[in-house]
């Protein structure tokens, strides 16, 4: 699940859902919503739940500071997808 949120003040929302099953059975899993600084690399965490296999709510929680993004992680998956896609900052693998 992701909901692509392409503001005009230079920054992008999204959520993702991440699930923990095994042999198509439901299983435990995590909501996340993250905001992503396109022009300055940056991303941060605004919210984050994790659900038991039956949906009930375990923990959340919110907030959280701005951090470089990194290659090879989720940060730089999320930054290359919404912000190639946003108009909000530099293209990957372009050719200056």
């Amino acid at each position: 699940m992701e909901n692509f949120d392409d503001a005009h003040d230079g920054l992008v929302k999204l959520s993702i859902k991440q699930g923990r099953r095994g042999n198509d059975v439901p299983g435990p899993y995590e909501l996340y919503r993250f905001e992503l600084n396109c022009s300055a690399e940056k991303i941060r965490t605004l919210s984050w739940a994790e659900y038991n296999a039956s949906g009930t709510l375990v923990r959340n929680g919110e907030g959280g500071r701005w951090g470089s993004i990194w290659p090879d992680t989720l940060g730089k998956i999320l930054e290359d997808g919404a912000c190639s896609n946003s108009q909000l900052g530099p293209r990957p693998n372009e050719a200056g």
